[in-house]
């Protein structure tokens, strides 16, 4: 029975979140940094899983982590809980920009700052999209 089971299509899924580890160190500071990091992992055992975030070090813009490809877009940031205005704005644009060159079946924006970006993405593109907004804009 099993022989004759067809084989389950990877699905291509695109995160973005303004904050993700880079690093096997698995930095993580909030709740929708953690949320994110543990579902990406586990989808990442069965489907392709691609995750847009800000750049937090001189490092790569692509790396793997956990079998999730990171790719890192802006200018180099710091965490933050609040404020700083002007790089999550550049966030938004750029990862907005990165994602159309990202193929992907669904997109989740994980937090408010990377609403924007995965909305219109997933319009362009038409495919669905999912949000996951726990927190306010502060």
């Amino acid at each position: 029975m099993q022989k004759n089971l067809k084989k389950r299509r990877k699905a291509k899924i695109l995160f973005i979140t303004e904050f993700f580890p880079h690093t096997s160190k698995i930095d993580i500071h909030g709740g929708v940094e953690m949320r994110t990091f543990l579902i990406a992992r586990e989808l990442a055992k069965r489907h392709y899983v691609t995750v847009i975030t800000s750049k937090v070090n001189n490092g790569s813009l692509q790396t793997y982590l956990n079998g999730i490809k990171v790719i890192s877009v802006g200018f180099k940031r710091k965490y933050v809980h609040s404020g700083d205005y002007l790089n999550r704005f550049i966030f938004i644009v750029v990862a907005f920009i990165k994602s159309l060159a990202v193929d992907f079946d669904i997109i989740e924006a994980a937090g408010i700052i990377s609403f924007l970006s995965a909305l219109i993405s997933g319009i362009i593109k038409r495919k669905p999209r999912v949000a996951f907004v726990p927190d306010i804009l502060t």
